[in-house]
């Protein structure tokens, strides 16, 4: 199964809620469902360099949040996205790739917070996963 995002209204701005088979496909689905909220990208560009992540947390919700933060971090740089993650929920290395000049931040998220962030099984589905941008 591959993994899946949409977006929804929120009070505090707009909640990324993803799906997946496992918990590392409704990652994967998170990250890109992030990197099309911030930008207006026709496809997702190929991963030039990866770099080590590390939760610093063991709770798979705060984890997921913490992750995507970084992500946010890393786009808010300005010069590169992170487009990909490969590994577990806790540890692995997210696939960065150059940020294209033509690119135009769609949307300004400040911030992946921590209000009611969801990490559940979900029957039959796999995995749902859910942060609040800000």
């Amino acid at each position: 199964m591959s993994g899946s995002y949409r977006f929804l209204p929120h009070t505090a701005d707009l909640r990324l809620e993803a799906e997946g088979g496992s918990p590392d496909e409704a990652i994967t689905a998170a990250l890109s469902g992030l990197v099309f909220a911030l930008f207006v990208v026709d496809e997702k560009p190929d991963v030039t360099r990866w770099v080590t992540w590390r939760a610093e947390t063991d709770r798979l919700q705060l984890a997921v949040v913490e992750l995507l933060a970084e992500a946010l971090f890393v786009a808010n740089r300005g010069t590169e996205i992170a487009v990909a993650y490969r590994g577990g929920p806790f540890a692995g290395e997210l696939g960065l790739a150059f940020r294209e000049t033509g690119w135009i931040m769609e949307r300004e998220i400040k911030a992946v917070t921590y209000n009611e962030p969801v990490s559940e099984s979900s029957g039959v589905s796999g995995w749902r996963l859910a942060v609040t941008l800000d």
